[in-house]
């Protein structure tokens, strides 16, 4: 038995604006426990207390079940080789007992970085699979692989300490794995030697053996994944012949991405290819017959190049799949190439994601984006007249980051009135042009992040409190951090996306309304018992232990 774990990580990303989202609604239940008293507080929380699971269609990171745990399972199946799968945010703590099991059933532990940015993250997985394993499984082997490898290995990072900082690991694998998983897996199994295996690393005593040279497969040897796995095999325990099947799943157009934004890593980890668009319609036609209702492209972007996305879209309009798709896509390309949008909606795209960043030229052109975030509103219109949805993703703190740029930004939010936004607060990763390049961008790293000429990590904080007060007072638009990972707790299985919309409304009237209280240094606002009233009406219940209080307590206060 081989058992499959991945960790996705997300809990490490932005852990600043889930903190100062954290804090607010703790400050506000406090208030409201504070007002009404301990007894009446909890008599209206305490129903349906268990957080439930979303049901609505979930993208990205947030997909119950992940693109790289159906690839990794495709290739085990199609060996014959049984598996389990644990594919989850922050493992250890969601899923510690499933994960014992595991330890105790397999033979080999395959685990994934490919969403990993932390190296400590995977570093505590390892101390809990070994700590449990020496005792019930002694002979269990660990194999990492995963983009989290590569860019832990790149220059000026790691390098060659990473062996050592992960020397409870038994096996590495660098690089895309697609031909060669199957095989180490089964050599592993048999105790078979796997020194000859490209981009294979493993250790012999106390020596290291192999080389961690990265691998890369050409465009029509990227897998395919055979979305119908999930139903022969366990994924996080559940078994979705019974329980209500995850409404999206993911493919890949291709892998690698032609452009060089400053940020990110992505581009110099793999080389830039697209599949074949009968393949892609093959995946497509796959997920529509294992009963899914949509499909995330996860690729970096999906319409460039044109002479790439137009034979694509053509081709899955013909198709006329009832499957609803989303993707990665430029607005400034499809600002300039209108005839996009159309092919967009024959071929069934309902959401359009892209990487807006800053609304600031000065900004965009220091990140190597190239360009022009006033004629994006164009672009919206577009997609909005043909009901497709329109999110973007935006960085706070990029050197040269200031007041004025934010403004800016803040105007091209408001012109264009997206449908939602995903708001990160600028990190400096190994492995980035950023990073590598952090002198000439005047970055120092500091025991709490960095700092550069115009801001600190220690300033982000305010700044996501203003924009987040400014979006839900400003604009229409919903926050992907909070819909995403906030609301659905306070739901049960299968809630509609209209309730966790209205839903995340409430949170952000809430945030607004205490953080304008910390910035004013003012009182009490009428309006909290209303909103509070307001979101009893939503939701299912309110998870009181994830904000620091004691179900039963009800003396506790929360610090």
């Amino acid at each position: 038995m081989v058992s499959i774990v991945i960790e996705r990580g997300v809990s490490e990303k932005n852990n600043i604006l889930v903190y100062v989202i954290q804090k607010a609604i703790r400050s506000f239940l406090k208030s409201i426990k504070n007002e009404m008293g301990g007894k009446e507080f909890y008599r209206l929380t305490s129903k349906n207390r268990k957080a439930g699971k979303s049901g609505i269609a979930a993208h990205g990171l947030s997909q119950p079940i992940s693109l790289t745990s159906v690839l990794l399972g495709t290739i085990l199946d199609r060996e014959g080789i049984p598996f389990s799968v644990i594919d989850d945010d922050n493992v250890v703590n969601k899923h510690g007992e499933l994960l014992k099991f595991a330890i105790k059933k397999a033979s080999v532990m395959a685990i994934s970085t490919t969403y990993t940015v932390e190296m400590k993250t995977i570093e505590n997985l390892l101390k809990f699979i070994r700590s449990n394993s020496e005792k019930i499984n002694p002979g269990l082997k660990i194999l990492l692989g995963g983009q989290g490898l590569l860019s832990w290995m790149a220059k000026d990072s790691i390098g060659d300490k990473l062996f050592e900082q992960l020397k409870l690991a038994d096996y590495f694998v660098f690089g895309e794995a697609d031909k060669i998983f199957g095989s180490l897996i089964r050599r592993i199994l048999h105790g078979e030697n796997v020194s000859n295996l490209e981009g294979v690393v493993h250790k012999k005593g106390n020596k290291i053996i192999g080389s961690p040279k990265k691998i890369q497969v050409d465009a029509n040897e990227i897998m395919s994944p055979d979305w119908g796995i999930i139903k022969k095999y366990k994924f996080n325990n559940l078994d979705f012949t019974k329980e209500p099947y995850p409404g999206f799943a993911g493919i890949e157009e291709g892998r690698g991405c032609m452009f060089r934004c400053k940020f990110c890593s992505y581009p110099s980890l793999t080389k830039f290819r697209r599949k074949e668009a009968k393949v892609i319609t093959a995946e497509l036609q796959n997920v529509h017959n294992n009963g899914f209702r949509g499909v995330t492209f996860l690729g970096a972007e999906f319409l460039n190049p044109l002479t790439f996305s137009i034979p694509v879209l053509s081709e899955i309009g013909r198709l006329r799949l009832p499957v609803e798709c989303w993707a990665f896509g430029r607005l400034d390309v499809i600002s300039k190439r209108p005839e996009l949008a159309d092919l967009l909606k024959e071929a069934n795209f309902k959401t359009i994601q892209f990487g807006l960043e800053s609304g600031s030229r000065e900004i965009l052109v220091k990140m190597n984006k190239k360009f022009d975030p006033t004629n994006m509103d164009k672009a919206v219109r577009l997609l909005h007249d043909r009901g497709i949805q329109v999110k973007v993703s935006i960085i706070i703190g990029f050197p040269g980051e200031t007041k004025e740029t934010l403004k800016k930004t803040k105007n091209v939010l408001k012109k264009c009135n997206f449908d939602e936004i995903m708001i990160h607060g600028l990190s400096v990763l190994s492995g980035t042009p950023l990073y590598e390049n952090r002198q000439e961008f005047g970055i120092k790293l500091t025991p709490y992040g960095w700092a550069h000429g115009t801001m600190r990590t220690i300033d982000l904080p305010r700044h996501i409190r203003d924009m987040i007060i400014f979006l839900t007072k400003q604009t229409d638009t919903s926050i992907l951090n909070i819909s995403q990972n906030v609301t659905p707790k306070f739901f049960q299985s299968n809630v509609t996306e209209n309730r966790i919309k209205k839903g995340t409304k409430i949170i952000q009237s809430i945030l607004c309304h205490e953080w304008e209280n910390y910035r004013d240094n003012g009182g009490e606002k009428p309006c909290r018992m209303t909103l509070f009233e307001e979101l009893l009406k939503i939701v299912d219940f309110i998870p009181l232990e994830l904000y620091g209080f004691e179900k039963g307590n009800l003396d506790m206060e929360v610090s």
